[in-house]
């Protein structure tokens, strides 16, 4: 395992900058959590973190001397959001949990980088880098990630018990690093099957989804889904969603090179009856619900593309498919895509004034119909002497 850390946004001027800001006024700073685990696995970093012995405040007033944007959500906590031209950066002062409810807890601030080590969920989110890349390693994250294992520091009741999110959030670190071999700690998976149902339950629903979201987006969650259905999670999470047909999806979505879809996931697991305790936005509740009613007609894909879009009809052609076990109609993309862009020949004032009312809607609900089914190729013309021979 390398000693240093490297990484291509390791030499922005964005990270320079903020080093330099608090290196001059005699602060440490580092980098922590996810960017330095997935630079030292080769993944691309999602968000930059970083730990500082200055205080929150300290934090803002060195931010606001370059007059950087801040958000200050999380200030409580000791998390200072920081916008270094385009690039945002979360920035922690050192800390340890007083007090825990499972979901918020009292945090002291302090100076050490141990405390501050040890209050964090897994080993090996739990490495810090320098600007030079330097590693500073106080709990053997780096030892889990040569043994390629998910562990929670210290005792992982614990752990769980100061934020009951963390026993989500093990099962979707699994998911993300197991094409990289990593398997979770047999402990801390028994520990999660102890764990108190109502803590689970306790958790708001936006931080649930988030959580399933990531999970549900890897390439492929059947397995993480699985385990968590025998820890006994997902039943508290999502009661009656069922798993087994996820592999089917995974595969039909590989064979094709579809990209994974959190709400199709959804939608295989149970849709709108399994999912009313995530906070989803309401543009995700409207389109899940579409994707729950429309496999379930008897709407040919076509149709659905032409009404509802090329992305819902694909969608829901995958659900059909792993659900009844088949293979999905062949040229299933190029044929959603231009069932999408077709635009139907017809209009009212074509029925006019001979039909009105009711009488003209039927009309042209039924040669809309006529005109579907022929793949979009029946003419205007054809479609009205189809109308007057009827």
């Amino acid at each position: 395992m390398t000693a240093r850390l490297s990484a291509e946004w390791l030499d922005s001027k964005e990270i320079n900058a903020l080093f330099g800001l608090f290196a001059e006024a005699g602060h440490q700073l580092l980098l922590v959590g996810g960017c330095v685990r997935d630079a030292l696995l080769g993944r691309p970093a999602r968000d930059i973190d970083l730990a500082t012995d200055a205080s929150p405040k300290d934090t803002i007033d060195l931010a606001c001397s370059k007059d950087w944007q801040i958000a200050t959500a999380g200030f409580c906590f000791g998390t200072v959001e920081v916008l270094v031209r385009t690039r945002n950066f979360s920035i922690t002062t050192f800390r340890k949990d007083i007090l825990t409810d499972g979901r918020r807890p009292v945090v002291e601030f302090g100076t050490r980088l141990e405390e501050d080590a040890r209050r964090r969920d897994f080993a090996i989110n739990a490495i810090y880098a320098d600007l030079d890349g330097n590693l500073h390693d106080p709990v053997d994250g780096l030892g889990d990630i040569a043994r390629r294992v998910v562990k929670f520091i210290g005792c992982p009741d614990q752990r769980i018990r100061e934020d009951y999110l963390r026993a989500i959030r093990m099962f979707r670190i699994g998911a993300m690093l197991s094409p990289l071999g990593f398997e979770i700690d047999p402990g801390g998976q028994r520990a999660v099957r102890r764990c108190d149902a109502e803590g689970l339950r306790r958790l708001s629903g936006f931080r649930v989804r988030n959580e399933l979201e990531l999970i549900l987006s890897e390439r492929l969650p059947a397995k993480t889904l699985e385990a968590m259905l025998s820890a006994g999670v997902l039943d508290v999470l999502m009661e009656g969603a069922r798993v087994d047909r996820m592999t089917e999806l995974e595969r039909l979505e590989v064979e094709t090179g579809i990209q994974p879809e959190f709400l199709r996931r959804l939608a295989l697991l149970g849709g709108p009856e399994v999912s009313g305790n995530l906070e989803l936005t309401r543009s995700e509740a409207l389109r899940l619900k579409l994707l729950d009613a429309q496999w379930r007609t008897p709407a040919s894909i076509d149709s659905i593309a032409y009404r509802h879009g090329a992305g819902v009809a694909v969608s829901v052609a995958l659900l059909r498919s792993a659900i009844a076990g088949v293979a999905v109609p062949s040229s299933l993309f190029d044929r959603c895509e231009h069932a999408a862009r077709q635009r139907f020949p017809v209009r009212a004032s074509d029925l006019q004034p001979e039909r009105s009312g009711r009488q003209l809607g039927n009309a042209l609900d039924a040669l809309e119909s006529k005109w579907i089914e022929s793949a979009f190729s029946a003419s205007r013309k054809e479609l009205l002497e189809r109308l007057e021979g009827g």
